[in-house]
């Protein structure tokens, strides 16, 4: 997986469409009601704010964009679940990787997935259903219309007991080559500790720590191994 995903070179022109998308986000002066139902925004909790500020503090950086793409286009994911759109950027990298993977994306917010909704649609992404509303409720609903799902992202309300609650939930639907990803597992001491705990789980069998997010397979042939790579 190292040299195949990892270190795998990419030509960078393919992202010029959605990185042009976000400069424009993070320009934008238009100040919107946010309907939080996460933990709370690293710029603050309050429900009015900038689309420019949503853009600085939300989206993952490019390189960790550009590892969601890896890891989509190597494994070629038939269903991805993605908890917490924001503005659409890691979900259009996601969709992009592979255009036969179906992408379900969870925002909570309308407002904020009117505008992922207008990232999808001015880069023509056709393969992505973005979903809203409470991803307590949400998520459920959607896993009891799938049979199994191969690929989860968890980027959205940053709390020790929904951490958990969501990756107990995508193992429920997982298979043997499910992979679980968990951003900002350094976010806080709870979000730090759910994921020591998500190591520990009996299915578990090899997680990849890049500090920006975990990578959880759950392999049966593979042997019980936790890495911390420098990425």
């Amino acid at each position: 997986m190292c040299e195949k995903v990892l270190r795998k070179d990419i030509n960078l022109d393919v992202f010029t469409p959605i990185e042009k998308i976000r400069n424009s986000l993070l320009g934008d002066d238009t100040t919107i009601v946010v309907n939080d139902l996460g933990a709370g925004s690293k710029s603050g909790n309050a429900t009015r704010r900038k689309i420019k500020t949503i853009a600085k503090y939300s989206l993952s950086a490019p390189h960790q964009c550009r590892m969601l793409y890896r890891l989509v286009e190597f494994y070629s994911p038939n269903i991805i679940i993605e908890i917490g759109t924001s503005l659409g950027i890691s979900s259009a990298y996601m969709a992009l990787a592979d255009n036969e993977s179906m992408l379900y994306t969870i925002e909570g917010s309308d407002a904020v997935a009117s505008y992922a909704q207008n990232t999808f649609d001015a880069l023509n992404l056709d393969n992505i259903q973005l979903l809203i509303g409470d991803f307590d409720t949400r998520l459920p609903l959607l896993l009891e219309d799938l049979d199994s799902i191969n690929m989860i992202f968890i980027d959205g309300n940053h709390t020790y007991e929904n951490t958990i609650a969501y990756f107990e939930m995508a193992l429920q639907k997982s298979n043997n080559d499910t992979i679980i990803i968990v951003d900002d597992i350094y976010w806080s001491k709870p979000m730090n500790n759910a994921w020591l705990e998500i190591q520990d789980y009996e299915k578990v069998k090899t997680t990849i720590d890049l500090f920006y997010f975990g990578i959880v397979l759950l392999r049966k042939e593979m042997s019980k191994e936790h890495f911390k790579l420098r990425y």
